[in-house]
């Protein structure tokens, strides 16, 4: 009978072979692992950058437009005190309290904010306003909103300053947010027409 053992050349083999079977399961675990954690990611930031432009977009809608006892630096019939590219003040009463919204650091931690105080998105983030009027620049008589083409670009501006006449004719405004985590990007756009604004006639 024959009892002949596992020579060391065999053992190697096999101890080879099965190296390489184990790396290749590995690699299969770990890469099925990452991309369950970007799918994860996706969804969150994507659902944070929505509701940080509808929580936005809910108030500008409602924005109140000035009227009363107009002091320097505002427009009567104004529904925005100053649009800016990445920053907007809107009346949030007839009196002339505002909302800000721009993006900030308060406290070591960047993020949109509303007012410096309450954070309504987190992290890397940029903010981007554009504005519609109703009628050219410099104009104090504005048309309704039935005869604006919002999607023509001879109808849209990227900022207008605090003072100007123009504010008083905003009717839409376009709102961008996009955020960076775990380096993955999401970005969302909506555009809001101002309930109260612009008012049908201005001067």
């Amino acid at each position: 009978m024959n009892r002949r053992g596992v020579t060391l050349i065999e053992i190697l083999v096999a101890v080879f072979l099965f190296a390489i079977l184990g790396t290749w399961i590995i690699n299969d675990v770990l890469t099925m692992y990452y991309a369950q954690q970007d799918v994860s990611t996706i969804p969150a930031v994507r659902s944070d950058v929505i509701d940080c432009v509808t929580s936005i977009a809910n108030e500008v809608k409602k924005a109140s437009l000035r009227s009363g006892s107009i002091v320097s630096g505002e427009v009567a019939n104004s529904a925005v005190k100053a649009g800016g590219a990445n920053s907007l003040k809107i009346y949030t009463s007839t009196s002339g309290s505002t909302a800000l919204y721009d993006v900030e650091t308060v406290s070591g931690v960047t993020g949109v904010y509303r007012n410096g105080n309450r954070l309504l998105l987190s992290g890397t983030s940029t903010l981007t306003f554009s504005y519609c009027l109703t009628a050219a620049s410099g104009s104090t008589s504005f048309n309704s909103y039935s005869s604006v083409d919002p999607d023509s670009s001879s109808y849209w501006t990227s900022s207008i300053a605090q003072g100007s006449t123009d504010l008083a004719g905003i009717c839409l405004i376009k709102i961008t947010v996009s955020a960076t985590r775990s380096g993955i990007t999401s970005s969302y756009s909506t555009t809001v027409r101002l309930r109260n604004s612009p008012k049908a006639s201005t001067t």
